[in-house]
């Protein structure tokens, strides 16, 4: 368990602090970052979520509850980062940053999926992408309406954002793709699904390098008076909605515990990446939801050997 501990804390420092001085020193500029970014999610995410899929074992369908507690906790950040932005009357802009920060979290190969595939190998790494099944219909329906309204973009912000990227959707054909293999019985690649177990940790170091090149930290000290009761959400209420929810499905009874696992690791996760993307898209305070995310980011990986100690144990 030390090892994984340590191993989890320099898989996710290493890589970051890297992109951080290469843009730093002068050695990339940041724009890099976009084509590094979208080299991951293309060619290494895409044959990742399509293996990880068709390996899962399933439980019956018992596991497709995962997502429900996913959506079930984005749900309640939701209303309650709404209430904390009217409490800290914040404007207009950056009230949606806020709330946009605060429902979404980094689910998959940047935290919580690499922390549960150093955890459980890629039966945890496939219930991380089954846990965060809701994040992409959830956050390109509900959570772009909501910025558009407010934005002074309204849905051009939405319309732009497909027109300009329309393979990042790869990664829902990916999942939709393993998960067809799946139900369909097809006898899985053993080559593939050992390249897998490298693929995943390199796709997560290369999106992390990406995060690093990003990092300005000078813009945590702005938004110091916001920072306490946006980690309280973040990592004690969103454990706590996340457990409860299990517990009222019956997971906490099932024999097999990863489920479990994934759901609390997921649910003790910092801002999302694309929480930053959001306010770009638009026109909504960046420098707040950058602050959040990278201060949300340091505290939880400070937080790795607590949250991998207690999911062990669950």
């Amino acid at each position: 368990m030390l090892f994984k501990i340590i191993f989890g804390m320099l898989m996710l420092s290493l890589p970051t602090i890297s992109g951080y001085f290469s843009r730093s020193r002068g050695l990339l500029p940041e724009a890099t970052a976009v084509r590094i970014t979208r080299f991951a999610v293309v060619w290494l995410g895409t044959p990742i979520l399509i293996m990880t899929m068709w390996h899962l074992e399933l439980a019956g369908g018992r596991l497709f509850w995962l997502p429900v507690i996913g959506l079930g906790v984005a749900l309640v950040n939701l209303v309650t980062g709404f209430l904390m932005a009217g409490k800290f009357r914040l404007e207009k802009r950056s009230r949606g940053s806020f709330v946009i920060s605060s429902s979404i979290s980094n689910l998959g190969e940047t935290f919580g999926g690499l922390l549960a595939f150093i955890l459980m190998g890629q039966q945890g790494f496939g219930l991380a992408t089954l846990y965060a099944l809701f994040f992409q219909p959830y956050t390109f329906s509900a959570l772009f309406w909501l910025a558009g309204k407010y934005s002074s973009q309204g849905e051009e912000g939405l319309i732009r954002y497909f027109r300009q990227n329309p393979d990042l959707l790869l990664p829902v054909l990916a999942i939709a793709t393993g998960l067809i293999f799946n139900f369909s019985g097809l006898p899985e690649i053993s080559i593939l699904v050992k390249a897998n177990s490298f693929l995943i940790p390199l796709s997560s170091a290369v999106w992390l390098y990406a995060i690093g090149m990003r990092l300005h930290i000078s813009s945590i000290r702005r938004f110091q008076r916001i920072l306490p009761a946006y980690f309280t959400l973040k990592f004690i209420l969103s454990p706590v909605v996340a457990l409860l929810l299990a517990w009222a499905i019956g997971i906490w009874n099932w024999e097999i515990r990863e489920p479990l696992r994934v759901v609390f690791i997921e649910s003790v996760t910092p801002a999302a990446v694309f929480s930053m993307a959001i306010p770009m898209i638009f026109d909504l305070d960046v420098d707040l939801a950058g602050a959040l995310w990278l201060a949300s980011t340091v505290i939880a990986i400070a937080l790795v050997p607590v949250i991998m100690l207690v999911a062990a144990m669950l």
